[in-house]
């Protein structure tokens, strides 16, 4: 499955050298149904998982999103849980909007 990085509340090198406690959130839309990586923490306290767009706007998730900058999916997700076609496309030109450069991706197996 191929996962793109959509939102992350860490930059990889932040100028102060602050450290902020890490969440980010990816899709993957290849596959039936379309996965959503949410993940969070460091090394050890590293936690994450992949979820169906349905679970991923459950209430359990509110702050997840929110905390990686990512309620900008919600739309994105809700279309998704409600079986509407979106296309990688699509978001890498909202996210490119809204970011100002396209996102990263990586290939992997589902994490579940």
């Amino acid at each position: 499955m191929r996962f793109v990085k959509l939102a992350a509340n860490r930059p990889a090198h932040d100028p102060d050298g602050a450290y902020v406690y890490p969440y980010w959130v990816d899709i993957a839309l290849d596959g039936d149904p379309a996965m959503v990586a949410l993940a969070e923490g460091d090394g050890h306290s590293h936690a994450g998982g992949d979820f169906t767009a349905q679970e991923a706007l459950s209430s359990r998730w509110t702050r997840h999103l929110e905390e990686a900058g990512g309620a900008w999916l919600r739309p994105w997700l809700e279309r998704l849980a409600a079986g509407e076609a979106v296309s990688e496309d699509e978001l890498i030109a909202d996210y490119t909007r809204r970011h100002g450069r396209a996102p990263e991706s990586y290939e992997a197996s589902p994490r579940g």
